[in-house]
């Protein structure tokens, strides 16, 4: 049922007296205001979030039309959408040369390397601040 649907549907609660999500069937604790109130819906059904999901699934098929297949090996089946600079390593979510379809076996690979270099980075980060401060 979509978000935009909840607005009859009475407020349920759990064994605490705290409200769950307004959206039916979904069982999680919206977080609460700074005065101490419930919001109506949990982190996956705010309104930023849905808009972001819109959003994303916009800008991805956007992608997908712009590169056809898969950047690394031509594969035209189980196409993804990959950030060329991991969000992890400090890449732009949003901008779209930062943006490269891969196939799900390329895409592995990547973030293998990907996760390998956010690791090195950490490392080294570590590191230097070792030798900074001995």
């Amino acid at each position: 049922m979509k978000r935009e649907m909840v607005r009859d549907i009475p407020i349920r609660y759990n064994s605490f007296g705290e409200p769950f999500c307004a959206v039916p069937n979904c069982m999680k604790l919206p977080d609460k205001f700074k005065n101490g109130n419930s919001r109506k819906y949990c982190d996956l059904h705010d309104s930023y979030s849905l808009i972001r999901e819109r959003y994303w699934s916009f800008f991805k098929t956007r992608i997908l039309m712009r590169d056809v297949c898969c950047v690394k090996c031509g594969s035209k089946e189980d196409l993804q959408v990959d950030h060329i600079i991991a969000l992890v390593n400090g890449g732009d979510m949003w901008n779209e040369n930062n943006l490269q379809t891969l196939c799900v076996e390329c895409h592995k690979k990547k973030t293998k390397e990907d996760l390998k270099e956010r690791k090195k980075k950490k490392i080294l980060k570590l590191n230097g601040s070792l030798i900074g401060n001995g």
